[in-house]
């Protein structure tokens, strides 16, 4: 067990997010000696402690409660107590709560120690082979649909791999509506209750994604990581057109006029000099 301070400690720990073998040796050591451990949900950690045979005292802390709670607790670490964080499943503020704890703790200089393990962004990443070396963590996207398409137009150019949470009630509605912002051909993977006893991973397309969805209502059941490949820039935004053959080609269904003003629009090239140009092919 580390040194204790006497300011007190927050330890950040990593839980299975399914399997309960994938936990460290660390993370039980530390678990058993804190004063506290701090739950997402107490009836859910109750699992994994149990299971460990972990005695050690919890409460509640997460998204509804934790600014509340978060003056006293920060008292209690300063009275030299240790508390370890945990969540439902992974590395916690991931996705859950603890943002103002941790940072409340970095402002009064109250140490904040990692405890690392399983975490289902990293675990996807690893087992679909799309590019680690430059990705986006997007989480879950808003619940309405009207948000969640605004969302991913934002997201249209983005050059990265992408990475989101979904819940089992919109993961359809979700690849629908990325197959709609992105085309059904984009580069995907649908990760499915990652370590657990049902665990599944496709990899594909987004329309083959929707296919295997659609083969079974209990497809969508589970929790599920979706990640998006980089787009592919040279099928889209690089290819080169010469503004000039664009006028032409719109000629044939125009009025040269109009097809020189809807090519200098899109590109900026003077109206009067498209049209100029077309007049002495």
């Amino acid at each position: 067990m580390e040194a204790v301070d006497t300011k007190g400690i927050l330890y950040v720990v990593a839980t299975p997010i399914g399997n309960l073998a994938d936990f460290s040796f660390r993370a039980v050591e530390v678990l058993r000696e804190v004063d506290c451990v701090l739950c997402e949900d107490t009836r859910t950690s109750s699992v994994l402690l149990k299971h460990y045979q972990i005695n050690t005292p919890k409460t509640s802390l997460h998204a509804h409660n934790e600014a509340r709670r978060c003056d006293s607790l920060i008292k209690k670490l300063k009275q030299g107590q240790r508390f370890a964080l945990i969540s439902d499943a992974g590395t916690p503020l991931i996705s859950d709560a603890g943002h103002l704890l941790v940072t409340a703790c970095h402002r009064e200089r109250i140490p904040v120690i990692p405890i690392p393990g399983a975490n289902a962004v990293a675990t996807a990443l690893s087992a679909t082979g799309f590019a680690a070396d430059c990705f986006v963590f997007e989480g879950f996207l808003p619940a309405t649909r009207a948000a969640r398409i605004k969302h991913l137009q934002c997201l249209k150019r983005d050059n990265r791999t992408m990475i989101f949470f979904e819940a089992p009630h919109r993961i359809t509605a979700t690849i629908n509506d990325m197959i709609e912002i992105f085309g059904e051909e984009r580069t995907a993977a649908l990760a499915k209750e990652l370590t657990k006893i049902h665990e599944h991973i496709v990899r594909g397309t987004l329309f083959d994604i929707k296919h295997w969805l659609c083969e079974s209502a209990m497809q969508s059941k589970g929790e599920f990581v979706v990640l998006l490949g980089a787009c592919d820039v040279t099928a889209g935004d690089e290819i080169r057109i010469h503004v000039d053959d664009l006028v032409h080609a719109l000629s044939e269904y125009l009025s040269p006029g109009k097809a020189a003003a809807v090519v200098g629009a899109l590109s900026g090239v003077p109206r009067k000099r498209l049209y100029r140009k077309k007049h002495r092919r």
